[in-house]
């Protein structure tokens, strides 16, 4: 029984189609690197992939977590690459598309999700004290600062918290908040009189590691301790203390001006003799 001609050019026509349509399987994809340091760039490459019949579209559609990331093409072996990709630290997923052209291609087949894992963050955590030794009841401040790759700063930010602890204890002297920077400080003024080993511990975050400083040791001197002291007399009040005589000391005093010339004795003066009545009658004129 002869086919129709109808089915026949439907048939043919089909035939025509499947080898002018590329048809693919599904492909993966590969990591240069997978866990990656953050800041350390890796690539992803595709399956070696000729399609059925021969045609190879040589346009790849990359994606990032669903959204756009790079167009490429493939070489001669029908492998595509991307290079030079750095994602933040956790799991990242990629595809890639072979498409008939970009952009509003055809999209003839998709890899099966990458997980791309990036490590976090290595850091080292310092502390420094303000003052040691110190004296009991005062303040003293401890500074922990975080260090981590210098390729990454600007890039990534430290969250979580700084705690600092003395003697091994397991309750905290106290816990700072970074917000987004790389030190904290805390001031105490609680420390006993000793020697004290104080470390700090960063909690680390989604994006660095836990880190806890080396010890320092923080002295504390104890405090000057002052004894009051009652005096007693066996004399209250005691007698006055006599006061030592002056020695005497006999000065002879001269003189510079000449002593004046002995006086010669005057010669003995008569005794006054009274007038005679006679001769004062004679003389009184009488009435």
């Amino acid at each position: 029984m002869r086919t129709p001609v109808k089915l026949r050019t439907i048939y043919t026509i089909l035939l025509l189609s499947l080898a002018a349509t590329p048809v693919f399987g599904q492909f993966n994809l590969h990591s240069s690197a997978n866990p990656a340091d953050a800041g350390v760039a890796f690539a992803l490459t595709t399956d070696n992939l000729i399609p059925l019949g021969g045609i190879n579209p040589k346009n790849v559609l990359f994606r990032m977590n669903g959204d756009f990331l790079a167009f490429g093409h493939t070489n001669d072996s029908g492998i595509a690459t991307v290079t030079g990709l750095t994602a933040k630290p956790g799991v990242t997923v990629y595809t890639a598309c072979w498409v008939s052209q970009f952009p509003n291609g055809v999209e003839y087949a998709c890899s099966s999700p990458f997980n791309q894992t990036v490590n976090r963050i290595n850091t080292t955590t310092a502390v420094a004290s303000s003052s040691s030794p110190s004296n009991v009841g005062q303040a003293v401040t401890f500074t922990a600062n975080l260090s981590f790759p210098a390729v990454l700063a600007g890039q990534f930010f430290p969250s979580g918290t700084v705690s600092f602890f003395a003697d091994g204890s397991a309750a905290a002297l106290g816990t700072v908040d970074l917000a987004g920077t790389a030190s904290a400080a805390l001031t105490v003024s609680n420390l006993a009189a000793g020697q004290h080993s104080v470390v700090a511990k960063f909690s680390g975050d989604t994006n660095f590691v836990p880190s806890t400083s080396a010890a320092i040791t923080q002295n504390v001197n104890a405090a000057v301790s002052l004894t009051a002291t009652n005096l007693t007399s066996s004399k209250n009040p005691s007698p006055p203390t006599p006061s030592a005589s002056p020695s005497a000391t006999t000065t002879r005093l001269t003189s510079s001006i000449p002593s004046a010339p002995a006086k010669t004795p005057l010669p003995p003066s008569k005794p006054a003799t009274a007038p005679s009545a006679s001769a004062t009658s004679a003389s009184c004129p009488c009435a």
